[in-house]
């Protein structure tokens, strides 16, 4: 007498079909994507004309970087805090549309030859870029649901 196998409870879909199928995280995804490639080729092109305007300067292209660091470290503080207490999307609206305005005003410096309007673009996009992360990291829970996170 034979014993018959166990039956075998049905394969579940991967974490990554799952996600697939999720159209709301798959805007969010292409959304923040979008903004990764804004914001690399920015940042390049920010360096960039730093370098044009200071005729080949290492020194300022230093403290580019400091201004870019900075006000970003110090509007995270407030940006935490902020994420957790209002509505996650309009942060990341906001935030998004405060580094796409210091796009402009760096393009602006830039063309004016301006070196108070490029460091003034990169401290608007760094203090933009406070709130943003906290954000972001914190809205993918709501989109994908908590099963998911840890697959």
């Amino acid at each position: 007498m034979s014993v018959p196998a166990p039956a075998k409870a049905p394969k579940a879909a991967s974490p990554f079909r799952q996600l697939r199928g999720n159209s709301d995280f798959a805007r969010f995804w292409l959304g923040q994507a979008t903004s990764d490639l804004g914001d690399a080729v920015g940042g390049l092109a920010v360096l960039l004309a730093a370098t044009d305007l200071s005729q080949g300067s290492a020194s300022l292209v230093v403290w580019i970087s400091i201004v870019w660091t900075l006000p970003g470290l110090i509007t995270k503080i407030f940006g935490a805090p902020l994420a957790d207490r209002v509505d996650r999307r309009w942060v990341l609206i906001g935030s998004d549309l405060v580094r796409g305005l210091s796009q402009v005003v760096c393009i602006i410096g830039h063309r004016r030859r301006s070196l108070r309007g490029l460091f003034f673009g990169v401290a608007l996009h760094s203090a933009g870029s406070g709130p943003w992360g906290p954000a972001r990291n914190s809205i993918v829970p709501q989109l994908v649901g908590r099963e998911l996170i840890f697959q």
